[in-house]
């Protein structure tokens, strides 16, 4: 039988690029797994990691070689290229070796197409950002200067293509040696002249260099040894994303800010701001003018894609209002059939949050998705019905369609029926139970799905835990009684999903572990109460595994032997070992325990799985997950232990276990598998696939499926599974 369950886990939030969804507040760190089925196996021997669900996601940064290769960038620092313009991608490489590395601008080299560079800031601030080079087209980088730097963009001067210049929240950075070398051209220091999110260079005059900052633009006419300010006309305090030289005439510019879209007829001297762009829409991520026709130029947005056609006097909106772009290229058009330019209008090439890469091929007219091979969605949390292996739910966080779900093992996803209509706004947590799905929101309110109306009922929470009299003397056994009284104890609920550790269902039952309590409920009362601990000693924990139930609730670690009917604190194992010192020398108290789970000891065929022999081989184990590690106790035991032996300190996230097979995600980074009743550990995300997930599972075929943040659903193949 499967047994999976997730904790949230925090996604990390671009900040210019608006790349987190407000549910993803709740996720602890933004992480993710290369995709090794993509790009060139490590070993033969090494784990295959298969894309599954829905293509498309998050895209930061695209950008266009002279033959036509298109290079697209993420926010952890994967790089995935399209030959054909656009129209099939693969996952060429990664840039660096850490898993936060937002790839804010990608450029290719106008003298070779293999020579791309990457300007990367890190979304741990601390560490900061650095210039990446690749000569192989993507498939390895390798520092090319700045390091620590948070770089914003990086552009190459037209007419001189050995100089390139750099802008990064310190400054402004100029290279005239191929990006082998950089200096500083801007005032170290300075109070206005930083945070530079965009540059652009004189196509006439690489000396001429304009400098966008958060506040407002700066220009240069000789290689950064004086700077002016070049803000008369525009709103002050505009943040300049974008700028642009016209391609007819270098005393054209264009930026665009937060306070709109910005021409100006002089260098810069002074500026007039172009109307039709509504004040919603003013969040312009990037302005690009089409190279066929310079009177054209498209405007990425936060509200979409706007386009004019006379050179920015009136503009219009082509794209849905609800699109996100956050950069944009232009290539020559291409025949789909022919794959060779053709004469009609240029292809535009968008890249979007959610929606992955949009391709249009009548100069921005119409659109349609473009992200054959291309899957990055965010994916928060897999769980898997415990009655069914086959029946899945995927949480993606900001995606059209939140909750995915498959009734085949992940081989077909679609949109959970109904689940636009809930009423649990601010997704944070999912569950899946005996009796079907169910959903915490950010605030803590629990919503449960019924699967065969399609519909969605809210539980409550109730504060009144009943307090008990004292014992009576009952006259068949002559052992003491619990009686309820009138008065009550008031216990607070829970008031973010992350306070809802674990959720089970026996029949119509519901129980729900929280810090706060143990809290009880029916189906049918929509509401829950915390749950009165029996003083008396219940039956013997060897007895029918089938009644035996374990939940970590209320700082205590809670025991029933007859299916949840009455709970005791489990006081003398956990205060012997889960309370005192692990073997970092942290504490373990029993308010870090997450979850508790019985495995059983016997293999998937039937013979002992490796345990040790005074186990029976129809025996099971105790899990438990903590804040601080994987804790085990075995039946001839009595205390608790630190699981080691090749799993790390540290919160096991989400977890499966099925027919002798166990999978454990930590926390803080690695998937991790044993087949000998959790003794031994052997992590499969070696190599290239490194970095922590959010879902685990295992289908009725024994194969085993993640989620990732970024890189969406996997199936995971490998010597180390079955």
């Amino acid at each position: 039988m499967l047994t999976l369950a997730t904790s949230p886990s925090s996604t990390p939030q671009p900040a210019a690029l608006s790349l987190l969804r407000p549910v993803a507040a709740l996720l602890a760190a933004i992480l993710v797994v290369a995709l090794s089925a993509l790009a060139p196996p490590c070993s033969a021997q090494g784990p295959v990691w298969q894309p599954l669900g829905l293509p498309g996601g998050d895209v930061i940064s695209l950008a266009v070689s002279p033959n036509n290769t298109v290079y697209l960038g993420t926010a952890d620092g994967h790089i995935f290229a399209s030959s054909d313009a656009g129209t099939h991608w693969e996952l060429r490489g990664r840039v660096g070796t850490r898993h936060d590395a937002v790839i804010q601008k990608l450029l290719v080299d106008r003298r070779e197409d293999r020579q791309l560079l990457a300007a990367v800031w890190f979304q741990d601030v601390r560490a900061g950002g650095a210039l990446y080079r690749s000569s192989d087209a993507g498939a390895t980088w390798s520092v090319a200067g700045l390091s620590g730097e948070i770089l914003r963009t990086v552009e190459q001067a037209p007419d001189a293509p050995e100089i390139f210049v750099a802008g990064t929240r310190g400054g402004v950075f100029r290279s005239t040696d191929s990006a082998e070398s950089w200096q500083r051209i801007s005032p170290a220091g300075d109070a206005e002249l930083r945070n530079v999110d965009s540059v652009a260079i004189d196509p006439h005059d690489p000396r001429t260099i304009y400098a966008g900052t958060y506040h407002l633009p700066w220009k240069t006419t000789d290689a950064g040894n004086t700077w002016n300010a070049v803000a008369a006309g525009m709103i002050d305090d505009s943040d300049v994303m974008s700028l642009r030289v016209d391609a007819t005439s270098s005393a054209r510019i264009f930026a665009s800010a937060c306070s709109g879209i910005y021409r100006s007829e002089n260098g810069g001297a002074a500026w007039t701001k172009l109307q039709g762009i509504p004040y919603s829409s003013r969040r312009t991520q990037a302005i690009v003018q089409d190279p066929r026709d310079p009177r054209v130029l498209y405007a990425a947005t936060t509200e979409g894609l706007w386009l004019t056609r006379d050179g920015g006097e009136s503009w219009t909106r082509t794209t849905p209002r609800d699109w996100v772009v956050n950069d944009l290229v232009v290539v020559p058009a291409v025949d789909a059939a022919a794959a060779s330019p053709a004469s009609s209008a240029s292809r535009i090439l968008l890249a979007t949050e959610q929606r992955g890469v949009l391709l249009s091929n009548d100069a921005g007219v119409t659109f349609a998705p473009a992200n054959d091979g291309f899957s990055h969605r965010i994916t928060a949390e897999l769980v898997s019905d415990p009655r069914d292996a086959q029946h899945l739910l995927a949480w993606m966080p900001g995606s059209p369609d939140a909750l995915m779900e498959s009734r085949d093992g992940g081989a077909y996803w679609q949109a959970l029926p109904g689940a636009s209509s809930t009423n649990a706004a601010g997704f944070a947590r999912i569950f899946a139970t005996d009796s079907g799905w169910w959903i915490a929101n950010s605030q803590g309110v629990l919503v449960f799905y019924d699967s065969e109306d399609a519909k969605w009922t809210a539980f409550g929470f109730a504060t009144a835990l009943p307090r008990k009299s004292p014992g009576i003397r009952g006259a068949a056994h002559g052992r003491p009684v619990a009686r309820a009284l009138t008065a009550v104890a008031v216990v607070v609920p829970p008031d973010a999903a992350s306070e809802i550790y674990d959720l089970r269902t026996i029949g119509a039952r519901v129980y729900v572990a929280t810090p706060q309590a143990l809290w009880s409920g029916t189906l049918g009362q929509r509401f829950l109460r915390p749950v009165a601990l029996s003083a008396i000693a219940p039956e013997d924990s060897s007895g029918d595994a089938s009644s035996r139930l374990w939940m970590a609730a209320g700082g205590k670690v809670l025991f029933s032997a007859d299916a949840g009917k009455t709970w005791r604190e489990d006081r003398q194992q956990i205060a012997a070992d889960v309370t005192g010192a692990d073997v970092t020398g942290a504490d373990v108290n029993r308010g870090d325990v997450r979850w508790i789970r019985e495995v059983p000891v016997v293999a998937a065929s039937g013979s002992p799985s490796g345990a040790s022999p005074a186990i029976p081989q129809s025996a099971s184990v105790l899990l438990a997950g903590t804040a601080k590690g994987l804790y085990r106790r075995d039946p001839n035991r009595e205390t608790w232990q630190l699981v080691q032996n090749g799993l790390p300190a540290g919160e096991p996230s989400s977890f499966a276990f099925r027919d002798g097979l166990c999978v454990i995600a930590m926390r803080g980074g690695g998937l991790y598998t044993s087949r000998d009743a959790s003794q031994t550990w052997d992590r499969l995300d070696t190599g290239a696939a490194v970095g922590p997930f959010t879902g685990v599972a295992v289908n009725a075929s024994g194969q085993l499926l993640v989620a990732s943040l970024t890189e969406g659903l996997l199936r995971v193949s490998s010597p180390l599974l079955p």
